[in-house]
């Protein structure tokens, strides 16, 4: 960029003056050159558009809280789901929608929708019904207890202060294997983070899986 500063006002001045035409840098850029560099230039300002464009919606349409989401499963057998349910922060923008992608989990920035756990819930069913089928048992209590315990433990990490919003984000990335969520695990990879920080006395940063998350004492790379 620095490169940039220096000869775009070289050029422009020497065409002002008229007198640096014999000048390499005066002479005209290759048409593909110009076009990326419109192009680039397009792309960053819808880009900075975009971002004024969302920061304006957002404040004129603050979060609100979405509480008890799920009261009525037909499930009897379902009640600690529909707990688990109540317990996780959803938000929306949009109170007066039915639209289950507006109703979401704020995760560092990161609209985990209702949708999005929904589809992730029937996958999870899913392979309990598989394991069921393989092994002659009838474990739809014992997944429904599971995904309640693990849906409770995902919520309390997402309302954890004293976990960073990095962590949680990571956490969730990590517990994500195509359609599906394991939300236990992604509970259980943060508190192992928060663990291997206090041993590093919260400096720097922890692997979890494949990704690295800083600790919330992270003073900088080459400062004590």
């Amino acid at each position: 960029m620095k490169i940039k500063f220096f000869i775009i006002p070289t050029i422009f001045f020497c065409f002002l003056i008229s007198g640096c035409s014999s000048s390499p840098r005066a002479e005209s850029l290759p048409e593909s050159v110009t076009n990326k560099s419109i192009s680039a230039n397009t792309t960053q300002r819808e880009k900075q558009e975009n971002k004024e464009k969302r920061k304006s919606f957002e404040q004129e349409h603050p979060e609100v809280p979405v509480p008890n989401i799920s009261n009525d499963f037909s499930d009897k057998n379902a009640a600690a789901m529909s707990n688990a349910f109540n317990r996780i922060p959803f938000v929306t923008r949009y109170p007066d929608s039915k639209d289950l992608e507006k109703v979401y989990v704020n995760v560092d920035g990161y609209e985990l929708t209702l949708g999005r756990i929904l589809v992730s819930i029937k996958e999870l069913s899913t392979e309990c019904q598989r394991v069921s089928a393989y092994t002659g048992s009838d474990l739809k209590s014992y997944c429904i207890n599971q995904m309640s315990k693990d849906l409770s433990a995902f919520a309390a990490m997402v309302k954890d202060k004293n976990t960073l919003g990095s962590t949680k984000r990571a956490a969730l990335r990590e517990a994500s294997i195509g359609a599906t969520i394991y939300f236990g695990h992604a509970a259980r990879l943060a508190k192992m983070h928060n663990e291997m920080c206090k041993k590093q006395n919260n400096d720097g940063y922890v692997k979890m899986v494949t990704l690295s998350a800083l600790c919330k004492d992270f003073k900088g790379f080459g400062v004590n």
